[in-house]
Formats: C-alpha cells, sequence, structure tokens
C-alpha cells in the first residue's frame, strides 16, 4: 500500500483585547428536584485594566471620554454590562441535545438578558443533566463565556413494596 501526504494551513489572528472577568456563585446542593425553582446568580464581573475600564465607559457613552472616565473616577461597575445566558440538556456523552427557549416564562422568570438567571419550578426534566452558559461583554470588551452544569435527580425506579400485614 502506498503512503499518502497531505497538508493543511489555518491562519490565527491574535487581537489584543480586555475580557471580562465573570464569577458565577457555585450550586448551593449537588444535585436538584425537577419540582426546585433554581437561580443561578452572577457574583461579580469586572475587568483589572483601568485603561480597558475607561475606554469601554467611553466607548458606552457613560463618560465622554476615557480620560473622563479616569477623571471620574467610575470603576468596571459602571460598565454597562451585556448578559445573554443559554441553557440546553445534555446527552448521556455530554454532548447538547435540546436547548432550553429560556424567552419562555413557562420556563425563565427572568429572561435570557438579566444577570441571574430564574428557572422556573418544574420547567427542567427529572434525571437530566443541563448546561447553563453565560455570555457577557460591553462595548470595546470581547465576549466572556462562562458555564454551570446542573444535575436533576431522577424519580426512584424498580425495587418491591411490602405491605406488611397482608389483609
Amino acid at each position: 500500500a502506498g503512503q499518502r501526504a497531505a497538508s493543511a494551513r489555518i491562519g490565527v489572528e491574535v487581537v489584543a483585547a480586555p475580557v471580562a472577568e465573570v464569577t458565577l456563585a457555585p450550586l448551593s446542593k449537588p444535585a436538584y428536584n425537577a419540582d426546585d425553582k433554581l437561580t443561578l446568580r452572577t457574583l461579580s464581573v469586572g475587568l483589572e485594566d483601568e485603561s480597558a475600564v475607561a475606554d469601554a465607559l467611553a466607548a458606552s457613552g457613560v463618560a465622554a471620554s476615557a480620560e473622563g472616565a479616569r477623571a471620574s473616577n467610575l470603576t468596571s461597575q459602571d460598565v454597562p454590562w451585556r448578559f445573554e445566558w443559554t441553557g440546553m440538556a445534555l446527552t448521556v456523552d455530554g454532548g447538547s441535545a435540546d436547548e432550553l427557549d429560556l424567552d419562555d416564562p413557562a420556563v425563565c422568570s427572568t429572561g435570557r438578558s438579566k444577570r441571574n438567571l430564574g428557572i422556573v419550578a418544574g420547567a427542567l426534566s427529572a434525571g437530566t443533566q443541563y448546561r447553563f452558559e453565560l455570555m457577557v461583554n460591553a462595548p470595546s470588551i470581547e465576549a466572556q463565556i462562562v458555564s454551570i452544569e446542573v444535575e436533576l435527580n431522577r424519580a426512584p425506579f424498580g425495587g418491591v413494596l411490602t405491605v406488611s400485614p397482608s389483609t
């Protein structure tokens, strides 16, 4: 058998751009029941680089200029952050299956564009694992995506039921 050769090329462009630092709160328990209300909280969003904060404030119109933002002592908490949640059920092998409709009030009480996400009790299926992702960005700030996985308990099954006395 003859040998075959192959080649490929790929181009990568690296752009220096600030990225938000995002921290989600840890889950309060290892697994939830399908009838639990689920709240996913964003603990913090910020930038360490002061010049990136000033640029973001100027780009968003909060300050007239980056110099004005620095002079006003504005911080990354003043940046108009944009939040976008997605949620999906995971398959047994960890791949994604169906995406949740976070715009449906029967599924999500907060909508997908808030800092925190509220999932309505009964909206998720027992025995399923879900991944929720939050994308955070702002003017002149690259998007940062963080995720958290939530496991739902399944209903008990199998076994034997014995009643005593029998009559």
